[in-house]
């Protein structure tokens, strides 16, 4: 089976990593200035698990959307197209939040 993503797709896809890398990054800046994870499911990971698990479930989440990405591309790619775009976006919006919130920024550190 041979999989021919367009380059744009790839590009949707390969943002998606990056950002969640940007993601774990700023939330890492985040929690070491002293705020603490607002989504619940990531606090308990924490709590619980430490900043690692946060790692693993991101790598979870990028690896889940890249095989999803391959199954349904030859059949839904502009499906597959839109739901990457509002991935990377929603991603974006969280990054963007911990960065508005970080101490410096803000002057409450």
């Amino acid at each position: 089976m041979y999989l021919s993503l367009s380059p744009r797709t790839l590009a949707l896809l390969g943002m998606f990593a990056a950002l969640n890398i940007g993601d774990l990054v700023s939330t890492w800046l985040d929690l070491h200035a002293g705020l603490r994870e607002g989504n619940p499911f990531m606090s308990m990971l924490l709590a619980q698990h430490g900043f690692g698990a946060l790692i693993c479930y991101k790598v979870l989440v990028v690896s889940v959307v890249g095989v999803i990405t391959a199954l349904l591309w030859n059949a839904r790619p502009r499906l597959v197209g839109v739901t990457l775009l509002v991935c990377d976006l929603l991603v974006f919006a969280a990054i963007t939040i911990n960065i508005l919130q970080f101490p410096p920024l803000t002057g409450s550190f």
